[in-house]
């Protein structure tokens, strides 16, 4: 009796083991796209910097182009006024400042402007590469966006209906395989591997749904098949296949009988 607890206890271990996965795969996923919008929100703010450096930069063009002809025009006035005119050398002087402080400002924020636009750049690469790792992390992901030709009816959960109060069950039975992409044929799983190798796109389980083998075993008489809770018409020999010999345990004390006398079977 104590084997068959600890077998229980050990199915028990392993569907909050799953649905835990379950979870830190979600809160993952929430994480990556938190900071890509903080990525994104920098990179908007470093365009506004940009706008403003570069209007700046337009400015201090504008002013240098003024002080250039400013100093143009004194040093004409220089050239055909008498030696002796009071006040001339004194408004060359100031012009010619001017002059260079415009140039020293024009350099200075053409210089930030270079800078911003390295930053721009350095974030929008980190930016992109994120968004493939975070997008395209699986080959799952990948086919289901853009099926590429490939003949695909969806992801196994999108594909099954489950009744309220059995999904935890289902999950546990299915594990990983609740994310398979399921493929029409045999043909549409070769182009599908093809296309994630050729793209390198990351890893996918498939399923292929007219291509199930019916296994020998089936459920004992007496016992509640998990298959009377689920339904998927367009893969319903596949969903055979995969959950056909699985029973539900209505709670541990259940499957600790039904195990007691079906040492055998496969229980959710």
């Amino acid at each position: 009796m104590r084997s068959l607890e600890a077998d229980v206890k050990a199915e028990e271990d392993r569907i909050a083991a799953a649905l835990r996965a379950i979870a830190d795969q979600r809160e993952g996923t929430a994480r990556q796209e938190g900071h890509i919008k903080s990525l994104q929100a920098r990179l908007d703010a470093m365009a506004q910097e940009i706008t403003r450096l570069t209007k700046a930069r337009d400015d201090a063009k504008a002013r240098e182009a003024k002080a250039q002809s400013e100093y143009a025009q004194h040093e004409l006035e220089i050239a055909s006024a008498d030696s002796g005119e009071i006040g001339l050398d004194t408004q060359f002087e100031s012009a010619k400042k001017a002059l260079n402080d415009a140039k020293e400002n024009l350099a200075r924020l053409s210089e930030a402007e270079r800078s911003a636009d390295r930053k721009r750049n350095s974030i929008e690469s980190k930016l992109d590469a994120i968004r493939l790792t975070t997008f395209n992390r699986d080959g799952a992901s990948a086919l289901l966006t853009d099926s590429r030709g490939v003949k695909i009816l969806g992801s196994l959960a999108s594909l099954i209906s489950v009744d309220s109060g059995f999904e935890a069950a289902v999950a546990a039975a299915l594990g990983t395989l609740a994310d398979a992409v399921v493929v029409q044929d045999l043909n549409a799983a070769v182009t599908a591997i093809s296309a994630l190798r050729n793209e390198n796109l990351g890893q996918a389980e498939l399923l292929v749904s007219n291509n199930a083998v019916i296994s020998g075993a089936h459920v004992p008489a007496g016992l509640t098949p998990i298959l009377n809770h689920v339904r998927g018409s367009e893969i319903s020999s596949l969903l055979t296949a995969l959950l056909g010999n699985v029973a539900v345990a209505a709670d541990g004390h259940s499957a600790a009988e039904i195990l007691n006398n079906h040492p055998n079977a496969r229980l959710s």
